[in-house]
C-alpha cells in the first residue's frame, strides 16, 4: 500500500505550523490549522478517487491552545464567556472541515462506497478549554462518563439509515472490524480483534448489545472501569462506585451496597481481563486532576 502521512511538528500552533509529510519537514503552512488538515483530507480523496484508499485525518482542534479566527469567533459571538466562546469558535471550525471532507466525497461521487467515522478519542477537560461534559460526571482523564463517552458517528450513504440513534455501548476498537467487513476482508487480521462489527447492529440486522462487556484502564494511576449492560464498576481516586447508567447518567449514586452480586461479578471479570494485558509500553500524566480540577464526590 502506497502510505502518505502528514503531521505537525512541534511546538503545536493553530496558525502557520511547521508541518512534516512522510518524515520530511514542509515549508510553513499558512493561514488556520483546522482548515489546512481539512484542505489536505479532501485533496487526498481526489488524488486517489479511481483507487481504494484509508484516510486517517487527526484533528487538533479543539485541543489546546485555544486559538480561532476573527472570523470563527464572529459566529458565535453571543458566547461571551472565555474560553468557551473560543473552544466553540474552534469546534465551528472543525465542522466546517468535515464538511469539506465530505463534500469532497459528494464531488467525486464515492458517497455510496466510503464508511466514515467521526469520533473523539475522550470527553472535555472542562477547566481547561471551556468544553462541557454535563450532565456526564468526570473530564479527560477519568473513567467516569465525562472522561470515556465521546460523540460517535458513522455515515455510509445508502447502507446505514440517515438520522438514526444508536444508542447501545460501542468502542473505537469496534472501527477496524467494521471496516474489514465493510471492505469484505473478514478473516485477514493476523490476530483475534477487540472490536466486533456494527454493521448489522446499526442496520438493525441483529439486536441486543455488540459487547457483553467492556473494559478501560489506566494502569499506573490505577483507575479503571468496567461495564456491563447499563450497570458500570469505576474505580476513581483511590475509590470503588458501582452506577446504573440507565438511571442514573451523572453517575452520582454508588449503588455496590444494594448489588453485590453485580458488584462482584464485574470486579473479577476487570481483574481477568486485566490479568491478560501486557505492562504498558507508554505513561500518561498521573495527575487525574491536572484537566479537571478537584475531583467531584460520589454521592453514596
Amino acid at each position: 500500500y502506497d502510505c502518505e502521512k502528514l503531521r505537525t511538528s512541534p511546538p503545536l500552533h493553530h496558525y502557520n505550523t511547521a508541518l512534516e509529510r512522510n518524515g520530511v519537514p514542509q515549508p510553513i503552512a499558512p493561514g488556520y490549522l483546522t482548515t489546512v488538515l481539512g484542505d489536505e483530507a479532501a485533496s487526498f480523496i481526489h488524488r486517489n478517487k479511481e483507487k481504494p484508499w484509508l484516510l486517517y485525518t487527526a484533528f487538533n482542534a479543539p485541543h489546546t491552545p485555544m486559538q480561532a479566527t476573527p472570523e470563527l469567533l464572529e459566529r458565535v459571538k453571543h458566547i461571551k464567556e472565555e474560553p468557551r466562546r473560543t473552544y466553540a469558535a474552534m469546534v465551528v471550525g472543525l465542522d466546517d472541515a468535515v464538511g469539506r471532507i465530505l463534500r469532497q466525497l459528494r464531488e467525486d461521487g464515492l458517497e455510496e462506497r466510503t464508511l466514515v467515522f467521526f469520533l473523539s478519542d475522550n470527553g472535555g477537560p472542562v477547566k481547561v478549554n471551556g468544553s462541557l461534559n454535563d450532565p456526564l460526571r468526570g473530564w479527560k482523564g477519568t473513567m467516569w462518563e465525562g472522561g470515556i463517552r465521546v460523540p460517535y458517528l458513522v455515515r455510509w450513504k445508502g447502507v446505514l439509515p440517515a438520522g438514526k440513534t444508536y444508542d447501545r455501548p460501542v468502542s473505537s476498537l469496534d472501527i477496524l472490524p467494521t471496516a474489514l467487513a465493510a471492505a469484505d476482508t473478514r478473516g485477514v487480521a493476523a490476530q483475534p480483534l477487540d472490536g466486533v462489527d456494527v454493521l448489522p447492529y446499526l442496520t438493525g440486522e441483529k439486536k441486543g448489545d455488540p459487547h457483553d462487556m467492556l473494559f478501560w484502564r489506566i494502569a499506573e494511576r490505577d483507575i479503571w472501569a468496567v461495564r456491563c449492560g447499563d450497570h458500570k464498576l469505576v474505580q476513581q481516586f483511590g475509590k470503588r462506585a458501582l452506577h446504573d447508567l440507565s438511571s442514573d447518567i451523572g453517575e452520582s449514586k454508588n449503588r455496590q451496597d444494594q448489588l453485590p452480586d453485580v458488584r462482584d461479578r464485574l470486579l473479577k471479570s476487570y481483574k481477568d481481563w486485566s490479568s491478560t494485558l501486557p505492562e504498558p509500553l507508554w505513561t500518561v500524566y498521573k495527575d487525574a486532576t491536572a484537566e479537571g480540577g478537584k475531583p467531584n464526590k460520589s454521592k453514596d
